[in-house]
């Protein structure tokens, strides 16, 4: 799971085997960090550009 504020990732954390979310994993795992930060942004970018389009629903 990812905690972001939309800007800059700010935790990441293994919910299924860290239920209470007690260890942020951001600093040992640099490069798992970076690929879900980047599917996250191409997430809401691609959110943004829909509703702009007003292109949330399937035609």
């Amino acid at each position: 799971m990812l905690l972001s504020d939309g800007q800059k990732a700010g935790s990441l954390y293994n919910w299924k085997a860290d239920r209470f979310l007690q260890t942020n994993l951001a600093q040992q795992k640099p490069d798992t960090l970076a690929v879900i930060e980047s599917k996250l942004k191409a997430f809401i970018q691609q959110y943004n550009n829909r509703l702009i389009d007003n292109q949330l629903t399937v035609r």
